[in-house]
């Protein structure tokens, strides 16, 4: 055993470096030392790091003024196994030396410290203060203050990934060369693209099993698939969906045990490289396909190495809803921004979902002569109209009847879904309407808003909810529905709407009657459409109009628009009929696919 040699492990116990000093191996108490921290890795096993290591002990960089629980339990693990242990204050220049009977102190002032944080919580910090004093860790009323050095700021790992990750994207950014794809024609089942097709979705914090883009995966993943020879999809998390499609998929769990924070964002790219690469070198994609996710620019990198095609599927800046929704932003978003025009530099080409993510894009410098404006779609054999045996079998199990009016609403009640337009026509419309019934599926964060009006009005005998349903449940169920819901408003702090809901293609796949908001590529989608100021007319034909636009947020518009379809049945069917045609003939994720290889055939 080298006695001058130690284990130095950040606060956090993620991060490791070998640190040689001879001078700690004489220290009893604390002491001041200007002690160098070394590189840090990676930790994957935190007791093998130092038990494999034959170091003399270990260091511990502090985050904080005290320890916590999990460096204490390590701390007396090491010491137990015979080692010593030191804790460093970086920028005090202060190292402390641990044992037992230190360990033990440190876990009374940890117990203290949080009781006096619960005493403060509920207001008696009287209590607290006396119970601090009586153990020694305040000073008694009126005792002279003694001020200490500052403590110091702890060396955090993460910021120094973040830092290097940052150096990487921006290394691709300035020397990004996209590949080019050739494609002479349009692949086709019977005539596929050679090589093999990899879809890459990476964001190992969401774990899915049906809604908007869970669907948007698994049918995209089936339809490139389809048109290519060979094709592997690699997951963050398995999709029970690609299996049943019959896509083949793996799945690259993230390789640290995820914590729910960012730094988890902010190392992903390093952690997914390692395991991609050598199945990229293995497989020579003939492109990679990736629906982008926050802060990963694992597909840029590996592009940009091996020289693969790639394509990028941006959906929309996750920043500007995290700050429109949760009212704040991320904390690495510098970060964040740069690993998005790392994967825009070196892409191929960029697949948008609308108008407003391609303006946004081109006002970050990107050329739109590679930005494909490609809206969202469905599946228009698995949404479809049901038989008439099919739709009175799935209402007899919902406690539906034949006679009544069925108005579906779906998705996961987020902020822009409308849910609040949506809550308060609810009792307006089933009042005004006694055979009006509502069904709706899927859940989320503004779900509670919903409940509570159907609560207040003592509406749950015509409102069946079932919450959220694995896909292909929630597309066999909308087949109970006569009039479909797409209430969404326009709330976004700093852009302009840029969604292309997917529940909107699927209703109009399953051909019933549609009231949605005319707001962006809504609106687009759906017309020609009636609008409120048609529906006083008499003799109203639907012609070749697909749905019913409101304006985004009219709660009175809304519902006079629902109980028009309530009671036009003919016309309700008419603008179904008119809507899945439509479906079929431009909003299919086949002419999805279509669209994007037909992109390259120039």
């Amino acid at each position: 055993m080298n006695k001058s040699e130690y284990i130095y492990i950040d606060g956090s116990l993620t991060w490791s470096g070998l640190l040689t000093n001879d001078e700690l191996g004489a220290y009893t108490e604390r002491h001041k030392i200007e002690l160098k921290v070394p590189e840090l890795s990676r930790i994957d096993n935190l007791e093998a790091v130092y038990g494999d290591s034959g170091a003399n002990g270990v260091v511990v960089g502090m985050n904080h003024g005290y320890p916590e629980r999990a460096i204490l339990k390590f701390s007396r693990q090491v010491i137990h196994e015979g080692g010593k242990v030191f804790y460093h204050w970086p920028k005090e220049s202060a190292v402390e030396v641990i044992d037992n009977e230190r360990v033990t102190s440190y876990y009374i002032l940890i117990f203290v410290v949080a009781v006096h944080c619960r005493m403060v919580q509920l207001g008696v910090t009287r209590i607290a203060g006396k119970i601090l004093r009586r153990l020694k860790i305040l000073p008694p009323v009126g005792a002279p203050v003694q001020y200490t050095e500052e403590v110091a700021a702890p060396v955090n790992p993460v910021v120094i990934a973040a830092a290097n990750a940052s150096d990487d994207a921006d290394s691709i950014f300035n020397n990004a060369s996209p590949v080019p794809l050739a494609v002479s024609d349009i692949p086709t089942e019977k005539n596929r693209l050679p090589g093999c097709g990899v879809y890459l979705r990476l964001d190992f914090w969401a774990k899915i099993s049906s809604g908007g883009s869970y669907g948007h995966t698994c049918y995209i993943a089936k339809e490139l698939a389809a048109t290519t020879e060979r094709f592997t999809a690699f997951m963050a998390n398995e999709y029970d969906l690609l299996d049943e499609l019959g896509v083949h998929q793996v799945e690259v769990p993230y390789a640290p045990n995820y914590c729910g924070e960012e730094k988890d964002l902010v190392m992903a790219t390093e952690s997914y490289v390692k395991v991609l690469r050598p199945a990229l070198a293995a497989l020579r994609p003939a492109y990679i396909y990736e629906r982008i996710c926050l802060g990963n620019y694992t597909s840029a990198k590996l592009s940009l190495d091996l020289s693969i095609p790639y394509i990028v599927e941006y959906n929309g800046s996750e920043i500007a809803m995290k700050r429109s929704f949760d009212g704040n932003g991320y904390e690495y978003e510098d970060f964040y921004l740069k690993a998005e025009m790392a994967a825009f530099a070196q892409a191929t080409a960029i697949v948008v979902v609308s108008d407003p993510v391609k303006e946004d894009l081109v006002g970050r410098g990107i050329d739109p002569a590679k930005i494909l404006v490609n809206p969202n779609g469905a599946d228009t054999d698995e949404y479809s109209p049901p038989t008439q045996e099919e739709r009175k079998n799935i209402r007899e199990k919902l406690g539906f009847t034949e006679e009544q009016t069925v108005i579906g609403f779906t998705g996961t009640f987020g902020g822009w879904h409308g849910v609040d337009a949506l809550a308060e026509a609810i009792p307006r419309t089933v009042d005004a309407n006694p055979d009006a019934r509502y069904l709706l599926i899927g859940d989320g964060s503004y779900k509670h808003i919903v409940d509570e009006e159907v609560k207040k009005h003592g509406l749950w005998g015509k409102v069946v909810s079932v919450g959220s349903v694995p896909q292909r449940e929630g597309a066999r169920l909308l087949k109970a529905c006569d009039i479909f819901l797409s209430p969404h408003n326009k709330h976004m702090v700093n852009s302009r709407f840029f969604g292309s809901p997917t529940k909107l293609f699927e209703y109009m796949a399953v051909g019933g009657g549609i009231v949605a908001s005319d707001l962006e590529q809504i609106g687009e989608c759906l017309t020609p459409a009636l609008r409120n100021s048609d529906l006083t007319e008499n003799d109203i034909n639907a012609g070749d109009r697909r749905a019913i636009l409101c304006e985004p947020g009219d709660v009175d518009q809304l519902v006079e628009a629902t109980n028009f379809l309530v009671n036009n049945r003919e016309v309700c069917m008419a603008l179904g009929a008119n809507a899945r045609t439509a479906a079929i003939d431009k909003y299919s994720w086949r002419r999805n696919v279509e669209r994007v290889w037909g992109s390259f055939c120039r």
